[in-house]
């Protein structure tokens, strides 16, 4: 991903969606802090009942500051703990920061998408170190995530809030609702050249909450 040097490293989007319009008192916001890693991306978010998802740790280096990123994020947050941690597939500005990040932050539970790169990616980008990193940031327990799956977020017990759901659409070339060929030719749709890659392999996810949507794909190619 093209990255510019000036882009300011964290964007933070409140939003508010109003429960009906008889309620006296503000609604309570759904925030979410986009991260500007080392060459991808990494998305926080804080649900209105304090719930956390972070999505992608970014790269070790230099010097940490991808990890640093997410923890100033977090802090800003007021977070003790984050409670579910994705990775969406295993390139090293994805999954690097993993390590640094758990030193300095509980995360109660972790999903990827449960299968690791082909054998040809393992031999790049210095996979087998930093997934030695991974394995000992997770200790091993990890869940794969697979499309049609949820991440078991809390809905407003009271009924005040819209309900809140992150529900993965893709993950690992395998798309919620589609058994077909993702590379073959089809009616109205441009089709470009197979990726095999773990870029295509991305965990994708949609997250609702009223009548907003959020799209965190992590780095899928075209044909999925």
């Amino acid at each position: 991903m093209h990255r510019m040097t000036w882009m300011v490293c964290l964007i933070l989007i409140s939003i508010s969606v109003s429960a009906g319009s008889g309620q006296a008192s503000e609604p309570r916001p759904l925030e979410i802090y986009f991260l500007d890693m080392m060459g991808g991306a990494s998305t926080l978010i804080v649900t209105p009942l304090g719930e956390s998802v972070l999505i992608d740790t970014g790269s070790v280096g230099p010097a940490d500051r991808d990890p640093k990123r997410i923890l100033a994020a977090a802090s800003d947050a007021g977070l003790k703990h984050i409670d579910y941690l994705v990775t969406t597939h295993f390139h090293s500005d994805h999954f690097g920061g993993i390590l640094e990040v758990t030193k300095r932050i509980p995360v109660r539970k972790f999903f990827d998408k449960g299968r690791l790169p082909l054998p040809e990616e393992q031999e790049q980008d210095n996979f087998k170190t930093l997934y030695a990193r991974y394995r000992e940031a997770t200790q091993g327990k990890v869940e794969a995530l697979r499309a049609g799956d949820d991440i078991p977020l809390k809905s407003d017990p009271q009924g005040r809030l819209p309900r809140l759901r992150l529900h993965c659409v893709a993950a690992d070339r395998k798309i919620e609702g589609f058994e077909g060929d993702l590379d073959a030719a089809a009616p109205g749709q441009e089709i470009r050249k197979p990726d095999l890659s773990e870029n295509a392999r991305s965990i994708a996810l949609v997250l609702h909450y009223g009548k907003f949507d959020l799209f965190a794909g992590g780095d899928i190619t075209w044909n999925v």
